[in-house]
Parts: structure tokens; sequence; C-alpha cells
């Protein structure tokens, strides 16, 4: 699709995606809510809300971006006055009311607490999806879309950060285990989202088709969930290259590149400041090219940020540029493919499927056409 970093947007899809296919083939309106790489969303017929990587508040049409205000709040959102006012247009757009209860509840009880405290709370992740699930549903009644997706996050992001209350047993602790009481949030965030395809599936018409679909799993992650991650910010200010550089953290993992570069030829003048980087003498960085433009980079072994650090021959301070970010849940490459509907087959189980099938499947189903570089096989 032409994506190969966390910087693409939409303007990198080089194909069509199965919605684009169903717009443009089918000529039908659709609704795609929090899908990646939407944003700057499309003029299509339908709804588009983009997921987390926007680099806006943009939704297709305007009248979705209050959802994203909430995400992203401007100036003119934050206060009173600023978050009622998206929880009226929330209320009015479909939100239900313990939903909106709850999200204030959150908020109010959130704000009583310390950064290390908030982290260590779920409530703004299963909020959002309580949220993002009301809205959708309800546009999705109002504008009965051909095609439609909602993306649910809260399972993946809770299971990477508490992973370890969940399982503790599958990590060789070498401290002393104590009970946090924390072992409920990813069974809560599974549940969450049982009662959302509950709620969907009693809404669904007779020839509809439910699609069920992870594109990974999850596991314990033992190896690293002690591991330092990195505040791009930071580092990009340490290197004195502010308004050069761009960086996007993905758990431990931080990609960077250099924002107005316009060739891949040779290497940047970052990349050589990090390899050279040091704590205590030592190397402090791992840093690895990917698909031009854009580099990872990650902390090397478990340095002490006490020690003397230098990054482009000058002091630097570890303490603000390293944290600790538990990410005790890591992904597998297995995830899950159900079809509800009365058009499936009861009980049939699907056999050697994976994710390059779903598309040709589904627009199968659609009666539309399946494009030539689609690499899966319909499954029957």
């Amino acid at each position: 699709h032409g994506a190969t970093d966390f910087f693409s947007t939409q303007e990198s899809i080089v194909e069509p995606r199965i919605w684009e296919i169903v717009s443009a083939e089918g000529e039908q309106p659709v609704g795609v809510w929090e899908w990646l790489l939407t944003w700057p969303p499309a003029p299509l017929d339908g709804f588009i809300v983009p997921g987390w990587l926007t680099r806006g508040v943009e939704t297709q049409p305007a009248d979705l971006e209050f959802f994203q205000k909430f995400r992203k709040p401007g100036p003119e959102d934050s206060g009173l006055i600023g978050k009622l006012r998206l929880a009226s247009s929330a209320y009015w757009h479909g939100a239900r009311l313990p939903t909106l209860v709850g999200a204030a509840v959150s908020t109010v009880r959130l704000a009583t607490m310390d950064p290390e405290e908030r982290r260590n709370r779920p409530d703004s992740t299963l909020i959002h999806a309580e949220m993002s699930s009301d809205l959708f549903l309800a546009r999705w009644r109002r504008d009965a879309p051909a095609f439609s997706s909602l993306v649910l996050y809260a399972t993946d992001s809770l299971a990477h950060r508490f992973w370890l209350d969940f399982e503790p047993e599958a990590f060789d602790l070498e401290e002393a285990w104590e009970d946090r009481g924390r072992g409920w949030i990813l069974p809560e965030a599974y549940k969450q989202a049982d009662r959302v395809l509950g709620r969907l599936m009693s809404q669904l018409g007779e020839k509809a088709v439910l699609v069920i679909l992870s594109d990974h799993g999850t596991k314990a992650n033992q190896d690293s969930f002690t591991k330092y991650s990195i505040r791009s910010e930071n580092l990009i200010e340490s290197l004195g290259m502010e308004g050069q550089l761009a960086g996007f953290s993905v758990g431990r993992l931080l990609q960077m590149r250099e924002i107005d570069s316009d060739s891949a030829d040779g290497t940047p003048e970052f990349v050589e400041m990090l390899k050279t980087a040091t704590v205590g003498g030592l190397p402090l960085f791992e840093v690895e090219a990917g698909s031009p433009p854009f580099y990872r980079v990650s902390v090397r072994g478990n340095p002490s940020v006490d020690d003397p650090a230098q990054i482009g021959g000058r002091p630097a301070d570890l303490k603000k540029i390293l944290f600790r970010r538990q990410v005790s849940g890591d992904h597998t490459l297995d995830g899950i493919l159900a079809f509800w509907g009365e058009a499936i087959q009861p009980k049939a189980a699907i056999q050697g499927a994976g994710l390059k099938d779903v598309a040709p499947t589904v627009l199968t189903y659609l009666g539309l056409p399946i494009t030539r570089n689609m690499s899966g096989r319909v499954i029957q």
C-alpha cells in the first residue's frame, strides 16, 4: 500500500482499500471509524474518522471533528466551557449518557493524580473506546453504509501496558511480585469489545455480514518490559535540531527522520550523532535504517541515567531523555478471524486464512471486483 513507517498518511497509500473500492466501483456510501492511515480523510460518500496516526482533527464530514478534539484539543476546547461544548456535540451525535457521565468522572479523577499514577490507569483508554463505539453505531444507523469498519484499540493498548498484571506467572521477576489489583483491566477491555459486538449484532439486517478481525495477537514480553523508552522532543533538543527532525515513539522504539530532506543519498548528520552518543563511555543508542528516509532508534542495554552522557559531542541529561515505560505485552503474528451473519455457514472452520484473504472475500460478497494486485484468496 506504500505505508513503510509511522510517518505515512493517506497520501502515502498507492493501492485502494476495501472502502475505496466500494465507493468507486459500487458507488455506495462507506463508514470508516479510526482505521489507520486515513488522514487526511478522502471526500467519499459516507463518513471517515481517521485513526490515531493523524496530524490534524479533520474528518469526513467535518461535523465529526469534535471527536478528534477529545484527543487533540485546541485552545478553544480547554477549560470547562470547551469540554462541555465537546460533550454536548458527542451527546447530539449519539454518545450515551452513561458514557458521558463516565468520561466526566474519569476526567475529574485523573486530574487529581500525579503523572505516574495517571499512566497506570486505564480510564482514558476505556472511555475513549466506549465513546468511539457509541458514536460509530449512531452514525452507522443513520447513514446505512454498504461497507463500514470500527477499530477497537483498547485490547491492544491495554495489553501492552498491563499484561504483567494479567499474567504475572509468565514473568521471571527478580523483585518480589506485589499484586497491584490491576488484573481486571485487560479482561474488561475484552468484555467491552464483546458488548460493542453484541450491540452491533442486534442491529444488523438479514443480508449483513460481520467480520471480526485482529491483525495480530499478544503475548507476555519478558525480555524488555523494564527497558528505557525515549522522549523524542527532548532527544531532538539535545541534538540541537529542533524543527529539522520528526520523531514518533512506538513503545521502546523511536522512529526518526529529517523533515525537509529531498535526498535519500548519504547518511543524515543526526544518525552519526546518535551512533556516537555515549553513556559512561559506552555506546548509548542502537540505530537501524528503515525504508528511506527514516531510522529506528532504541536504547542499548540498561544504562544508568545518572552516568555522564554525551550526544553530538555535548553533555546530555538522560533523565530528561529516557524514561521507564512498562511494556509487558508484545505482538504475536497469530490473530483472529471470524464471520457472522445469515449467509455464513454455522460452525464452519476457516482453514489457512491470512490477512490478505480478507479484502478479496469481502469484495466478492459485495459483488465487486478484486484488484489485480491482491494476492489473497477468497475464503469459501
